[in-house]
């Protein structure tokens, strides 16, 4: 018999739980490590053979998939881009810290949003020559005085004519006036922690305390760590109510004969009697309060 539903016990401590990770986000995290490696191991021969396998004319994700090869890849990509926290894809929780720009894709790796810029500008992506471009082909550094200044490098399949392509290029150009490169490679970092640095806790800890309701009346789990897990998870299962007592079986219509405390037979059997009314418990309370944590231990 379950008495405390899974989502309670996977909540983190400070929100009420036993922090417990389920097996899916458990599972998720392992296979973001897979996206994530794709990214920073550019030089590895698997990471070479996935692009080759992969990256057609029509595919443009920076976590490329061909859906009809089917395979372990395409379910890993598949994982990344269904699987949401607060409305985001996890695999926009990549992005670039561009350097030199030679490794970051100007128009399919996310490095000025938490997005690539192909669908920031879808327009101006569709009139670009180069698709699989690199930061670095389309800013040329130069040297004015003791500064580094970067220029536009633009190639478009044809002029812009619409007002909505001169319009983007216009947004575009006016985010990326502060870029300029440095002489140092680019890296990729993790933005779901607070230090940018991957690590599959990081993605269960980002997992487990998405789409969790708080609940303001539920306390933080304050668990003793001298004593075994058993009695602290006995604890918290008393302060929910969640314990076979006489009143909790009958709530779920179990009839119990003789529902009188076993210890003192003076009251119903209920997690408020077993643990502060029953005077026989009271009275072992006590006693241990004036002991030490060798004597307690004896108990347990």
């Amino acid at each position: 018999m379950h008495w405390v539903d899974w989502n309670s016990v996977a909540r983190p401590k400070v929100q009420g739980g036993l922090g417990l990770n389920k097996l899916r986000n458990i599972n998720v995290s392992l296979l973001s490590k897979w996206g994530w490696r794709l990214k920073v191991e550019r030089n590895k021969l698997w990471v070479k053979v996935v692009e080759a396998l992969h990256n057609t004319k029509l595919s443009w994700n920076y976590i490329p998939a061909r859906s009809s090869m089917g395979g372990v890849w395409c379910n890993i990509a598949k994982v990344l881009s269904k699987t949401l926290i607060d409305g985001i894809p996890l695999r926009c929780f990549f992005k670039s810290k561009v350097g030199n720009g030679n490794n970051t894709a100007f128009w399919l790796d996310p490095w000025l949003d938490n997005e690539p810029l192909k669908s920031v500008y879808p327009r101006l992506f569709r009139l670009e020559k180069e698709k699989r471009c690199k930061v670095s082909d389309r800013f040329k550094a130069r040297t004015v005085g003791v500064d580094m200044v970067s220029n536009f490098n633009w190639a478009w399949s044809r002029c812009l004519s619409a007002q909505e392509e001169v319009n983007e290029l216009v947004d575009l150009c006016g985010r990326c006036l502060h870029i300029s490169l440095e002489d140092r490679m680019d890296r990729w970092e993790w933005i779901g922690a607070e230090d940018k640095s991957f690590s599959v806790k990081a993605v269960k800890k980002l997992l487990s305390n998405s789409g969790q309701p708080i609940n303001p009346m539920q306390e933080p789990f304050d668990e003793c760590k001298w004593l075994p897990d058993k009695i602290n998870i006995l604890m918290w299962r008393a302060a929910l109510n969640k314990i076979a007592s006489v009143d909790n079986l009958r709530r779920r219509n179990i009839e119990v004969q003789d529902g009188m405390c076993v210890l003192c037979k003076d009251g119903e059997e209920s997690v408020s009697h077993m643990f502060a009314s029953c005077y026989v418990v009271t009275t072992l309370w006590s006693h241990i309060s004036r002991g030490k944590k060798g004597s307690f231990q004896r108990y347990c």
